[in-house]
């Protein structure tokens, strides 16, 4: 299996428009600190490609035939390059959470064929074997155990902490890595997302390698996150846009 991170950042991406913080200063100095919305691309062994939420127009990166499109929730810095993907020329199968659909993905898909889940689905792609299950956010959110015959990925974003039944389910399958949401610096409090004491902490509880992402410009600048989570953990890693790892 193969994971390219085509965007690892919240909704405002990184730089942010006019903002003169630390993190999103060093972004105009050096392209690597720079971050789009949250995007996932993953290839099997097999060949089937799927694509883990929209944040952003991915048509540039994306030569490949979709098989299938999987949705974690419904905000808009997870779904945004739908509205262009929508017009492809062949048919991609989108599997969603019905809490807070967009209205206008769902009514007017286009050549996206949308399937609502009211619970977190199993499903069989290709050679792929995905299930999903439930995480604490301000909708409905679904993160995803996605398998082929290399290994297991697990994508937990965006999310503060676990319920406890997902948390037992990932504890049992030990996945080889894990996609997990490091929204803000240590010590920031908050309610729909971890911060990255609380995503270093969570994913070491479950995976193999954790590699943090869905980093908002509120969060340590490049630099010292990356120096940050080296010296607290070994199973741990920081994330940048163009990220490739194979399992």
């Amino acid at each position: 299996m193969i994971v390219n991170l085509l965007g690892t950042g919240g909704s405002e991406g990184i730089p942010n428009y006019l903002c003169r913080c630390p993190a999103c200063q060093e972004a105009r100095r050096l392209a690597f600190a720079r971050r789009k919305p949250t995007s996932v691309l993953i290839v099997s062994e097999e060949g089937t490609t799927i694509l883990v939420d929209v944040g952003f127009d991915v048509t540039p990166y994306v030569e490949e035939k979709i098989d299938a499109i999987l949705l974690t929730h419904w905000h808009h810095d997870h779904i945004a390059g739908l509205f262009k993907l929508r017009w492809t020329s062949e048919r991609i199968e989108l599997h969603a959470p019905s809490g807070s659909a967009n209205g206008e993905i769902v009514e007017s898909p286009k050549n996206l064929r949308v399937v609502l889940h009211e619970t977190p689905p199993s499903l069989k792609i290709g050679d792929v074997r995905i299930r999903a299950f439930p995480l604490n956010h301000s909708v409905q959110t679904f993160g995803y155990l996605i398998e082929d015959g290399s290994g297991t990925l697990a994508v937990v974003f965006d999310t503060k902490g676990l319920p406890p039944k997902s948390l037992e389910l990932l504890k049992n399958e030990s996945p080889h890595v894990a996609l997990v949401d490091a929204t803000f610096s240590p010590g920031v409090h908050d309610e729909n997302h971890n911060n990255i004491d609380d995503a270093i902490a969570l994913g070491e509880r479950f995976a193999e390698l954790t590699v943090l992402t869905h980093i908002a410009h509120h969060n340590l600048p490049f630099t010292e996150a990356v120096k940050y989570v080296r010296d607290r953990s070994e199973r741990a890693v920081l994330s940048y846009d163009g990220m490739v790892i194979v399992i």
